[in-house]
């Protein structure tokens, strides 16, 4: 995460706060010690070093950035501010960027959470939790579309049907759209395939083998599915950008919305940094 791209990241969020009249920012007070874009700017830092909240290490301490982390997480502000950049980065050539969409899950581990955590046989047995994307694929980095964190021992399949449920802002709605969704033997289910059908999705997944017990049935995909399928390993791309985010790697937030926020900071530096510079 480029300390430039924080910065530039910490101004847009000061910008959106003042002019949703969010909190008590916008009001000017004579006794007030810290600016709005500094507090922004040493919260991404905290969340990107996982450094906890009792230490001091910028002018203002730890507590401090975190009552302001409440703050913004009660009122949705790093939701509703990706939510309006996300808007803007599917403004310009949106058939195009959205032609190849895909979705994967990830593991993160828990340290120090308390509730909607889960052991996950495939992740040594740990407590943990999934954190799953819908996102486009038509760059060198996907940008989440749809953002879904659950207990660690839900199934993959599961997650399909809700992102479409929980698009992050109207421009990603797929109407009219010829769209290819690319996922993993994981998402094969036949739920999820009549559902991607009424929808006028086109689903390139890979089919799983433990899905019959005839060896002779198990379908395989076309040569031509196979090199659109390579598609899908940029989404791989975002979760080791978004896992560049100590807080998101392993799970140190005793909270599930303070650990849902800490993932929305990191994709705001993901679309941050890879949106063209007529929105920055």
């Amino acid at each position: 995460m480029p300390d430039a791209i924080i910065r530039i990241s910490s101004n847009k969020i000061a910008k959106y706060i003042k002019s949703n009249n969010i909190g008590n920012y916008n009001k000017e007070y004579h006794a007030r010690k810290y600016k709005l874009v500094d507090i922004i700017e040493h919260i991404f830092h905290y969340i990107k070093y996982a450094i906890p909240w009792n230490k001091t290490i910028f002018e203002e301490s730890g507590s401090t950035l975190y009552y302001h982390f409440k703050i913004f997480r009660d009122n949705n502000v790093l939701l509703g501010f990706y939510r309006s950049i996300l808007a803007k980065y599917l403004t310009k050539k949106k058939k195009k960027k959205l032609r190849f969409i895909s979705t994967d899950t990830s593991f993160s581990n828990n340290q120090q959470g308390i509730e909607r955590i889960g052991r996950n046989k495939f992740n040594k047995n740990k407590n943990c939790n999934k954190i799953s994307f819908l996102s486009d694929s038509n760059a060198r980095d996907a940008r989440p579309l749809s953002i879904i964190i659950k207990e660690g021992n839900v199934h993959d399949c599961k997650f399909l049907i809700e992102h479409f449920d929980n698009l992050l802002c109207p421009e990603c709605c797929f109407e009219n759209m010829d769209i290819t969704l690319l996922a993993d033997s994981a998402y094969d289910s036949n739920e999820n395939r009549e559902f991607l059908k009424n929808k006028g999705i086109n689903a390139i997944i890979d089919y799983n083998k433990r899905g019959t017990k005839n060896i002779q049935r198990i379908k395989r995909m076309s040569k031509k599915e196979k090199g659109i399928y390579k598609k899908r390993m940029i989404i791989g791309n975002s979760f080791s950008w978004i896992k560049k985010c100590r807080r998101c790697l392993n799970r140190y937030d005793k909270l599930f919305s303070s650990y849902f926020n800490s993932a929305i900071i990191s994709m705001i530096i993901l679309l941050m940094n890879k949106i063209p510079k007529y929105l920055i």
